[in-house]
């Protein structure tokens, strides 16, 4: 836990308190896979999923180290990438999976496709919250877990899932592959 400290002065954007500690409100990490990506010349986007509701304060947070806020990253900031500041959401029924975000309505109904090809075209980051009662309802089964859509004959997006909660079996699984 030592490496996760905060080092500094407290930061409501960058910094979360906790048992007395500062601690880093996103993973270091996560700035060095920008600005690596970056240096390396790869287009990429970076979609944030979630099924809590921290996800306004975790894009905020994103903002502002790109506008080159974040002490230890003030490089973030010549990357030429914007930050979708809406979250959207993400949710499921047996019939359809639907995204919504502003005004934007995406569903799977006629379609399996429609939001692999809307997650393909965007740009920047953003992110989504997705449907913690559907999981639920699903017994934490990967049939009801995060829907992950996958091309396996599309070489140019390579879509890619990061989450502590994957398991190889089918319970107690958080990701939904399609």
């Amino acid at each position: 836990m030592g490496l996760l400290q905060w080092q500094g002065k407290a930061d409501d954007l960058f910094t979360q308190r906790e048992d007395g500690q500062l601690y880093h409100w996103i993973l270091p990490s996560f700035f060095h896979l920008l600005s690596t990506l970056h240096q390396q010349g790869r287009p990429f986007s970076i979609i944030l999923r979630t099924f809590g509701t921290d996800l306004p304060n975790v894009l905020q947070s994103v903002h502002a180290a790109l506008a080159g806020k974040h002490p230890q990253f003030p490089q973030l900031q010549e990357l030429p990438l914007s930050v979708e500041l809406t979250p959207g959401k993400i949710r499921c029924n047996k019939r359809e999976t639907v995204l919504t975000r502003g005004t934007t309505r995406v569903s799977t109904k006629g379609k399996e496709r429609n939001i692999y090809d809307y997650f393909t075209a965007m740009s920047g980051i953003g992110g989504f919250q997705d449907h913690f009662d559907w999981w639920a309802r699903n017994s934490f089964t990967s049939s009801g877990g995060k829907p992950l859509w996958i091309d396996p004959n599309d070489c140019d997006n390579l879509h890619i899932i990061i989450d502590d909660n994957i398991r190889l079996t089918e319970t107690d699984t958080i990701v939904n592959s399609r």
